[in-house]
């Protein structure tokens, strides 16, 4: 007989995706997890890990084969940070003194 999964707090889901409670709380808002993968009492939410995973891959994570892990969609994540960086990162090291002030306006 299959056991039933159990109901986890918001923290244990913040760490079996490696990010913060918040990040969580935003996934939520924006309806990345959709109602179905959690319930909430008063101001109290639980969820199921496997709900969540399976509401974020369905929620527009990038998946390009069938064996999905539950890190695609933070691989994904990763990939644009990544990408990020790396163009930050060449655009200084092209850049004259001026340029690279411009840059570091750019993140205020």
């Amino acid at each position: 007989m299959k056991e039933k999964e159990s109901f986890v707090p918001i923290e244990d889901i913040a760490d079996h995706f490696a990010v913060s409670v918040s990040t969580i709380r935003a996934w939520v808002r924006r309806k990345h997890i959709t109602p179905d993968a959690y319930i909430k009492v008063g101001s109290t939410y639980r969820f199921r890990i496997s709900d969540v995973t399976n509401s974020l891959l369905s929620n527009g994570a990038m998946v390009g084969h069938d064996d999905v892990s539950e890190s695609t969609v933070l691989r994904g994540a990763q990939k644009h940070a990544e990408d990020s960086v790396a163009s930050y990162m060449e655009r200084k090291e092209a850049a004259t003194p001026t340029e690279v002030e411009e840059l570091f306006d750019e993140d205020m």
